[in-house]
């Protein structure tokens, strides 16, 4: 399909708020993600670095094996 190489009127209006939505879609999309990112790094703390920090202060050193 070939672009337009004017676009007046409404169809002016109509593109603004395509492309004002794709925006706010994305915007969306990477605030979701982020939120994602920042429940894994949560749950990586309280699964890994909280039970070696309890072995570490209380004695039972934990080995790398």
């Amino acid at each position: 399909m070939a672009k337009p190489k004017l676009i007046i009127g409404s169809d002016r209006l109509e593109l603004y708020e395509f492309f004002a939505r794709k925006k706010e879609v994305i915007n969306g999309f990477n605030k979701n993600w982020l939120k994602v990112a920042f429940v894994a790094t949560l749950l990586h703390a309280v699964v890994v670095q909280v039970p070696t920090w309890f072995s570490k202060y209380f004695g039972d050193e934990v080995s790398p094996l």
